[in-house]
């Protein structure tokens, strides 16, 4: 069953969250360049 639900009820992520590391798949250096060399 599909249900459609307003978007003022989502609760979007405002950032990060303390006390954690900042999210490890985002980077735009050689190892970006890696790891799409990797999946392919």
């Amino acid at each position: 069953m599909i249900q459609t639900i307003p978007i003022t009820l989502l609760d979007f992520n405002k950032g990060q969250l303390k006390g954690l590391p900042k999210n490890p798949r985002f980077f735009r250096d050689y190892r970006y360049e890696a790891m799409k060399k990797s999946i392919k």
